[in-house]
């Protein structure tokens, strides 16, 4: 992991940023793969080729290529009720948290 120390930073003014959640405000890289791990092994499936399948990919398009015989729809469901279950898991990327309360309140948007 890189690290930065905002204090030998440029001074910038900015109006907005733009922030991704995973990898860059919450560690979750681990979660998916336990999900796609645990929901494999669950069908008999080899967890090692779906973990394969999933990279830039609906859910729903890996099950049909890794279980042409499970129902995909059913299947997301299973999985988002795993990674629900995950989410103990999902920690903050340190410094995240104080980043965001710095941040003044009418800079959010949703």
């Amino acid at each position: 992991m890189v690290e930065y120390n905002l204090a030998d930073a440029p001074r910038r003014t900015v109006s907005a940023v733009l922030f991704d959640v995973d990898g860059v405000l919450l560690d979750s890289a681990a979660a998916p793969r336990r999900v796609w791990d645990s929901w494999a092994l669950s069908r008999g499936l080899d967890a090692e080729k779906v973990w394969r399948l999933t990279f830039g990919r609906r859910p729903e398009d890996t099950v049909r290529d890794a279980a042409a015989h499970l129902d995909p729809t059913l299947e997301r469901q299973a999985l988002d009720e795993l990674l629900a279950s995950e989410r103990d898991g999902i920690l903050p990327v340190d410094g995240a948290a104080e980043l965001l309360r710095a941040l003044p309140g009418s800079a959010w948007a949703t």
